[in-house]
């Protein structure tokens, strides 16, 4: 009978003893897992994406869409580029940007002083102002510049056009 009561004893005692060592570690383990949120950056990765409509020589139209700052990069040709960006709108019958804000200015006008690459647009920011569709977060950015001229444009994000030239301004509308 003694003996039955010690093995009862310490069945509750080993019992309580891996509770307690359970709630200490538990206690540990929170202000572990706090600090490790705290130096771990989590960050969606950046993209921009952008599709060239056709069009008549001296004028591209870019649909871009991006979760990031954004740059509109022109090589190939020195000139000047007349930018005008639209945030909501058709093209033939399908609409775009009824979920996108203006990732930048609405219209600049950019001096590209060399063929190499450089930036002609900024955006500060990205191009969806809420949740929808691809399309419905896009923008369009018509590009007109002097026709004699073909230039290759590209969309970066903002971390991938580091070190990129950005444009000089110029003087004003390209006829």
């Amino acid at each position: 009978m003694i003996f039955m009561k010690i093995r009862s004893f310490k069945k509750r005692t080993f019992i309580f003893a891996y509770l307690a060592y359970e709630v200490i570690a538990l206690a540990f383990a929170g202000s572990a897992s706090a600090q490790i949120l705290d130096r771990i950056k989590f960050e969606v990765p950046q993209h921009a994406v952008m599709a060239k409509l056709p069009t008549e020589p001296g004028r591209t139209r870019l649909i871009v869409t991006s979760n990031s700052p954004f740059a509109v990069i022109a090589s190939g040709a020195v000139g000047d580029y007349n930018i005008s960006v639209m945030s909501e709108g058709h093209i033939n019958t399908t609409s775009f940007g009824s979920n996108a804000q203006l990732p930048g200015p609405a219209s600049l006008c950019a001096a590209a002083v060399s063929p190499v690459e450089s930036i002609i647009y900024q955006a500060e920011q990205k191009t969806a102002r809420s949740r929808g569709s691809v399309l419905s977060q896009a923008v369009m950015i018509e590009i007109r510049y002097d026709s004699a001229l073909a230039p290759d444009f590209a969309v970066k994000t903002q971390v991938n056009s580091q070190g990129l030239v950005p444009a000089a301004g110029c003087a004003g509308p390209i006829g």
